[in-house]
C-alpha cells in the first residue's frame, strides 16, 4: 500500500499548502469529525505559573541509587497522579496522547484522556472544580469566554505555545452557487433573503448555517456574529454533530444545491471540498471586536479582501490548574517547552479519516512523532528534568563522536536536473562534511541521467544521490558503467510514482481509463492533438532522462506510433502548459511523477485520472495501490514501477571512503519530508540558499537519528 500512501501524504501537502495563511499557521487535512471551541480575548494577565515557587513538598529524584545515566532517569513525576482530559474532536487526539507520553517519561502517572472526553463547555468548569489536572486541546482567545463563563479564570490558566495560531477557523460556501450571485461576504447572505434562501434546508426562508456542536466555544461565537450583524431573520446556525453536519454538506454539495458550512483547521474538511476548487472562503464587514484578523488567503480562496473570517487564528495550548502547575514544576516547564508543527496534525487528521482511527492508531501516531523528534523531545524532557532540581552532569566529549574519517578527501558530486532532488543532495553533502570530506557543489553540476552516468563511470564524479531504480539500471547499461559503479542504501524506498494523467472531463466524456482508449483510437487520440499533426501529444520528459526512454519503448511496444507521441521539452514547461489548457477547458495527456508537487495543480480524481496500461515493459509491471477514483483502470499498471530513489557511486570512492558508504547504507528521507520542500520550492522558495536551509532544517527536526548515522559512519571510517 506504500503507492496509495503516497497519494493521501501528497493530497495532505496539498491541502496544508492550499491555504497559506501568513501569520495564521494554517493547516489542512480530511477527517469530519470533531472541532474547536469558543471565543474571547485572552486575559494579559494569564500566567504560566513561577517553576521558581516548588512546594516545600516537591520530592527530587533519589540520587543515592542513581543509575549511570541520572538524567534519563530522573523520574520527577514518581508517585503522582494525573487527571488528564481530552476534546471531543478528533483533530485533537494526537496532541492529547503525544503530551501523556511525553508526562509518563516524566514518571508521571497518567489517566487516559480517551476515557474523558468532553466539550470545552463541560471540561472548564470540571476543571475547575478539581475533576481534572489539565487538557491539551485549549483554543485561544475562543475559550477564553468559556473559561470566564465557568467562574475558573482565578484557578487554571493556558500555559505554552503547543501550535501558535495553528488553529483557522470560518465558512465556506460552494463556489457554484457564489459565482452565480456574487457573493464573497457573509453579508450578501445576511443582508439579502432571496439569496439567504438558497441555503435553506428546512424550508423557513432562512440560510441553515451548518455550525457546531453544543457546548463548543464557535457556537457562541457564530451566534454572536449572527446578532451582531442583525441576521436573526436571514441566517440560523444549525447545532448538532458537526460530522454529521459536514458530511451532509457535502452529500448537497455532490448533488449540486447550495452549502454553507462552518469548518476549521487542522482538519481534513478541505479534502473533500476544496477552497478555490470546490468552495470559497466567506468574509465578514463586521466580526465580533475579539476576533477581528484577516487570514492572509490567496483571493482565489477568499475573494472578499481583506479575508476577515469571523475568528483570528487560534493558538492551540494546554490548560491545567493553578494548584497542579505550581505542585509540578517539571510538568510546568514541559508543558513551557513543547511545541507540534501543524502540518504533522494535518497529515495524522488525514490519517485518521483514512481508517487509521483506534485508539492504538492514535497512539501509533504519537510514538512516531516522539521518534521522528527525539532530539528535541530529549531537550524538552531534560529541561523539565532540571525544572524540577535535578542538575544534570556535563558529558565528557566521546572520541568517537569527534572522528573525522573524511579529511582531507576532496569529493566530486553532482545533482540531478530536477528540483525535486535537489533538498537530498543538500542533506547528504552536508552530512558528508559532518565527516571530514570536502565536498563540492553538486549545484555546479547539475546533469540528466543520461549525461551523468558516463561521466561517472570517466571518474569525472565520485557519486550523486538522484538515481531511480530500476529505471536508471537501463541508462547505467547503456553508458557501459555497469561494472565500475554502483547503486548502495535505500534513500526513499517505492518513493518515486510515475504514470499518465488525463483531464477528468475528457476522461469521463470519452469512456477513458487506459492509455490503450486513446493510443488504440485515432478519433481518441485526436483530442489530444496540440500541434495539429493527428497525434495524441503526450507531455513528457526531458532529454536524457530515463522516463523519456521507457516511453518511447511503451509506445513502440504498443504499437501506437501513429496515435501518440511524446513531446520531449523542459518538463516543468511541457506542465506549465498543460495546466494552462486544462484550465482553459482543454483536453491534456501529462506525464507527472512524485515527490513533486505537480498535484497540488492537477488533483488527481478531482481534476485529473491517472491512466494505467494494459501491456507495459516487462520492466516496469507492478500496480500501484491507487483508489478507483484517482485510477479508474484497475489494476493500476501505470507504465511505471514505483522507484526506489538511491545513492550511486564509484565502486573505487566507495571501497575507498568506508565511512561514506556506511553513511549511504544508513540514511533514508521520508518522501513526505522531500514532497513538503518541493511544494515551498514551487512556492517561491526556489533559492539555492533556500535549499541548503531546508536541508538544514531536516537534519534539525531529525538529529538523534542523524548522529547515530554518523556515529556508524566514524566506527566504519
Amino acid at each position: 500500500m506504500r503507492e496509495r500512501n503516497l497519494w493521501r501524504v501528497l493530497l495532505a501537502v496539498f491541502l496544508v499548502f492550499g491555504l497559506v495563511v501568513a501569520g495564521c499557521g494554517n493547516d489542512d487535512d480530511d477527517e469530519p469529525g470533531a472541532e474547536p471551541a469558543p471565543e474571547a480575548t485572552a486575559p494579559d494577565d494569564a500566567e504560566a505559573p513561577d517553576d521558581s515557587e516548588a512546594p516545600d513538598d516537591a520530592e527530587a529524584p533519589d540520587d543515592s541509587e542513581a543509575p549511570d545515566d541520572a538524567e534519563e532517569m530522573a523520574m520527577p513525576g514518581e508517585g503522582v497522579s494525573v487527571r488528564m482530559a481530552r476534546a471531543n474532536w478528533s483533530t485533537g487526539y494526537m496532541q492529547a496522547a503525544i503530551y501523556r507520553t511525553l508526562l509518563q517519561e516524566l514518571g508521571y502517572e497518567v489517566s487516559d484522556p480517551a476515557e474523558a472526553e468532553l466539550a470545552p463547555a463541560t471540561f472548564y468548569p470540571a476543571l475547575g472544580e478539581g475533576e481534572y489536572d489539565l487538557w491539551v486541546n485549549g483554543w485561544f482567545p475562543i475559550h477564553t469566554t468559556l473559561i470566564a463563563e465557568a467562574g475558573v479564570e482565578d484557578v487554571v490558566s493556558p500555559i505554552g505555545e503547543e501550535i501558535v495560531a495553528g488553529g483557522l477557523q470560518g465558512f465556506i460556501v460552494d463556489k457554484a452557487t457564489a459565482e452565480a450571485n456574487g457573493i464573497t461576504m457573509l453579508d450578501d447572505i445576511g443582508d439579502n433573503p432571496d439569496i439567504a434562501a438558497l441555503f435553506d434546508v428546512d424550508g423557513n426562508g432562512k440560510a441553515d448555517l451548518m455550525g457546531c456542536n453544543d457546548g463548543w466555544g464557535c457556537q457562541v461565537v457564530i451566534n454572536d456574529t449572527i446578532a451582531q450583524n442583525g441576521w436573526e431573520d436571514t441566517i440560523e446556525q444549525v447545532s448538532a454533530e458537526h460530522a454529521a453536519l459536514f458530511a451532509d454538506s457535502v452529500g448537497r454539495f455532490n448533488r449540486g444545491e447550495s452549502i454553507l458550512q462552518y469548518i476549521w483547521t487542522p482538519g481534513a474538511f478541505t479534502a473533500e471540498l476544496v477552497p478555490g476548487k470546490d468552495v470559497i472562503w466567506v468574509s465578514l464587514s463586521n466580526p465580533l471586536a475579539s476576533q477581528v484578523g484577516a487570514a492572509a488567503l490567496p483571493e482565489d480562496q477568499c475573494p472578499g479582501q481583506p479575508c476577515e473570517m469571523g475568528f483570528v487564528a487560534a493558538d492551540i495550548r494546554v490548560v491545567a490548574t493553578n494548584e497542579f502547575l505550581s505542585a509540578n514544576p517539571a510538568a510546568a516547564k514541559l508543558f513551557e517547552l513543547v511545541t507540534i508543527p501543524v502540518i504533522d496534525i494535518a497529515l495524522q487528521n488525514l490519517a485518521y479519516g483514512g481508517g487509521a482511527n483506534t485508539e492504538a492508531d492514535v497512539q501509533e501516531a504519537a510514538e512516531d512523532w516522539i521518534a521522528a523528534n527525539q532530539a528535541s523531545v530529549d531537550a524538552w524532557l531534560a529541561e523539565a528534568r532540571a525544572a524540577s532540581g535535578f542538575t544534570p552532569a556535563v558529558p565528557e566529549p566521546d572520541p568517537e563522536e569527534m572522528a573525522m574519517p573524511g579529511e582531507g578527501v576532496s569529493v566530486r558530486m553532482a545533482r540531478a536536473n530536477w528540483s525535486t532532488g535537489y533538498m537530498q543532495a543538500a542533506i547528504y553533502r552536508t552530512l558528508l562534511q559532518e565527516l571530514g570530506y570536502e565536498v563540492s557543489d553538486p549545484a555546479e553540476a547539475e546533469l540528466a541521467p543520461a549525461t551523468f552516468y558516463p561521466a561517472l563511470g570517466e571518474g569525472e564524479y565520485d557519486l550523486w544521490v538522484n538515481g531511480w531504480f530500476p529505471i536508471h539500471t537501463t541508462l547505467i547499461a547503456e553508458a557501459g558503467v555497469e561494472d565500475v559503479v554502483s547503486p548502495i542504501g535505500e534513500e526513499i524506498v517505492a518513493g518515486g510514482l510515475q504514470g499518465f494523467i488525463v483531464d477528468k472531463a475528457t476522461a469521463e466524456a470519452n469512456g477513458i481509463t487506459m492509455l490503450d482508449d486513446i493510443g488504440d483510437n485515432p478519433d481518441i487520440a485526436a483530442l489530444f492533438d496540440v500541434d495539429g499533426n493527428g497525434k495524441a501529444d503526450l507531455m513528457g520528459c526531458n532529454d536524457g532522462w530515463g522516463c523519456q526512454v521507457v516511453i518511447n519503448d511503451t509506445i513502440a511496444q504498443n504499437g501506437w506510433e501513429d496515435t501518440i507521441e511524446q513531446v520531449s521539452a523542459e518538463h516543468a514547461a511541457l506542465f506549465a502548459d498543460s495546466v494552462g489548457r486544462f484550465n482553459r477547458g482543454e483536453s491534456i495527456l501529462q506525464y507527472i511523477w512524485t515527490p513533486g508537487a505537480f498535484t497540488a495543480e492537477l488533483v488527481p480524481g478531482k481534476d485529473v485520472i491517472w491512466v494505467s496500461l494494459s501491456n507495459p515493459l516487462a520492466s516496469q509491471v507492478g500496480a500501484a495501490a491507487l483508489p478507483e477514483d484517482q485510477c479508474p483502470g484497475q489494476p493500476c499498471e501505470m507504465g511505471f514501477v514505483a522507484a526506489d530513489i538511491r545513492v550511486v557511486a564509484t565502486n573505487e570512492f566507495l571501497s575507498a571512503n568506508p565511512a561514506a558508504a556506511k553513511l549511504f547504507e544508513l540514511v533514508t528521507i521520508p518522501v513526505i519530508d522531500i514532497a513538503l520542500q518541493n511544494l515551498a520550492y514551487g512556492g517561491g522558495a526556489n533559492t539555492e540558499a533556500d535549499v541548503q536551509e531546508a536541508a538544514e532544517d531536516w537534519i534539525a527536526a531529525n538529529q538523534a537519528t542523524v548522529d547515530g548515522w554518523l556515529a556508524e559512519a566514524r566506527a566504519a571510517g
